[in-house]
Order: C-alpha cells, then structure tokens, then sequence
C-alpha cells in the first residue's frame, strides 16, 4: 500500500508539470500595436510598421487583453489585434 501511494503522488506531480509547462509554452504573447496618427485620423501597425489596422479611426485607446477602444466617425466601438471591428449596429 505504501509503495501504491508513492507511485500515485509521483504520477500526480508528472502530470501536473506537464499541464503547467505544457499550457504555458503553448500560449503565444500577443502582437505589439502601436498607434500611429497622421492628420486626425489614426492607425495601428507592428514593431516592424507594417500596418495592421488600416488609417480610419477618429479616437484610438491602447489594446488591452486583445482590443482596443476606438471612435469611428463618431461612433464607438472596439477593434482586435487582427483587425475585426465589433460595432453596435
């Protein structure tokens, strides 16, 4: 019974790490934006200034957890990473 014991918590432990090293490398860090204004109108591009997120928006905020507040002729709204846009209608 002991030894059934000890094998148990060293299975545990092996799968435990696993899960938490496992699911760590498989996240990926989220894309850096950086807005960029020209005239009154904003946009956002990469590190690299490859633009992601074309020049049309009135207000742009900074991205937090994958969106960002924007004001798109005068109308609120939010827009991700990749570039979809989620208005009311």
């Amino acid at each position: 019974m002991k030894k059934f014991k000890k094998v148990l918590v060293i299975t545990l432990l092996f799968i435990f790490l696993g899960i938490v090293f496992g699911c760590s490398r498989q996240t990926k860090p989220l894309k850096k934006l950086i807005p960029y204004g020209k005239g009154e109108k904003f946009r956002f591009c990469d590190r690299s200034k490859g633009i992601v997120v074309p020049l049309k928006y009135d207000c742009v905020g900074p991205f937090s957890e994958g969106l960002t507040l924007v004001k798109l002729n005068g109308k609120p709204g939010f827009v991700g990473k990749n570039g979809t846009e989620y208005f009311e209608d």
